[in-house]
């Protein structure tokens, strides 16, 4: 099994879509944190807490969220978008972190066929202070699609500090 190198990315490819955000697509990878942080600084997208269960024998907790359109939009096309929409996030109850992400694709010719995708992740491992899923499986229409084991997480190795300075700039901008 390969060694990865974990780092977070401001230029990652950010889609037009829910569904192509999530990954809808085979060669697509799905972070919660980047899935939470994309709804939760959304003011179109709505969220439900629709409690507790279980995923696979572990407690969770339940979090729904959606996009809404304007008002101005008929009922049937809010309902329809909405359910187009829809992710399912749940974390384990005894300590917060993601377990799954479930959500639908759809063909672009018929949005009333669902294909369902989800993306479980477990065996949490700590590396530098830093908790990591070292297993993550994505099943799509209920068939394991890739099933990723990790064995070891180099948090912002060999790079240096100054990687991240912002040059100092006088009061007309110039350096």
């Amino acid at each position: 099994m390969a060694s990865f190198i974990a780092f977070c990315s401001a230029a990652l490819d950010w889609p037009e879509n829910m569904a192509r955000f999530l990954g809808a697509g085979a060669g697509r990878l799905v972070f919660p944190a980047l899935v939470l942080a994309e709804a939760l600084n959304d003011p179109t997208v709505q969220l439900a807490s629709l409690g507790p269960g279980s995923i696979g024998g572990v407690a969770v907790t339940h979090i729904q969220f959606w996009r809404v359109l304007p008002s101005r939009v008929s009922s049937d096309s809010v309902q329809i978008f909405g359910h187009l929409t829809a992710v399912d996030v749940y974390f384990a109850a005894a300590n917060s972190l993601p377990v799954a992400i479930d959500f639908n694709a759809h063909p672009a010719n018929n949005e009333k066929v669902d294909i369902p995708i989800e993306v479980l992740y477990g065996n949490y491992q700590m590396s530098n202070c830093i908790s990591f899923d070292a297993h993550i499986q994505k099943f799509i229409n209920n068939s394991l699609l890739f099933d990723l084991s990790i064995t070891s997480v180099a948090v912002n190795s060999g790079i240096p500090a100054s990687t991240f300075s912002i040059p100092a700039t006088s009061a007309w901008g110039a350096q």
